[in-house]
């Protein structure tokens, strides 16, 4: 699971060491979306420090792999494939 913050980076990452000894068909990336950063314990707006009109944002974090797993379909072509007993998740 990667961001836009990460996506590229992982690529080049993986591309630049012949993805571990992996086939790229084997690496399975999925992008999370950004949300809103929160500035504070009571919840206000993190805005951004050039422009007080624009909201920071971050990527959403771990939680969204679950969700991410099955929205993309990655869930569904595991099982049809049904030779998936384990996922291994790197964080």
């Amino acid at each position: 699971m990667t961001s836009d913050d990460t996506n590229a980076l992982t690529i080049k990452l993986l591309e630049s060491n012949s993805y571990f000894g992996m086939e790229p068909s084997q690496v399975k990336i999925i992008k999370q979306k950004k949300v809103a950063c929160l500035a504070d314990n009571d919840a206000r707006l993190a805005l951004d420090p050039n422009d007080k009109y624009k909201i920071q944002t971050k990527p959403h974090g771990h939680g969204d792999v679950h969700s991410l797993l099955y929205s993309s379909g990655l869930l569904e072509q595991w099982y049809a494939c049904w030779l998936r007993n384990w996922v291994y998740s790197f964080r």
